[in-house]
């Protein structure tokens, strides 16, 4: 069930955005939440990955931790979302 909301909080966050509006910043910080974002069409919206995705994957972007993320690389990012499990 909480998968099936991310999911739909997901793609209505991914739609098109207002005039004017911005897409959010996504930071992700597990590699089967990039997967999704990826497939749901967001791909342009990440700025950052964990540091288990695997290195083919977004290979330009930056590496900011997982279960233990670094905190001074997010702050530095500024992103509008960050997708996290505990």
């Amino acid at each position: 069930m909480k998968k099936s909301l991310l999911i739909l909080a997901l793609w209505t966050s991914l739609g098109a955005p207002l005039k004017g509006a911005e897409r959010p910043r996504i930071v992700t910080l597990l590699p089967s939440f990039t997967e999704t974002l990826i497939l749901l069409g967001g791909i342009g919206q990440i700025v950052a990955v964990s540091d288990a995705e695997d290195s083919r994957v977004l290979p330009s972007l930056p590496r900011v931790g997982g279960l233990e993320p670094s905190w001074e690389a997010l702050a530095l990012l500024h992103p509008d979302l960050i997708l996290a499990d505990t």
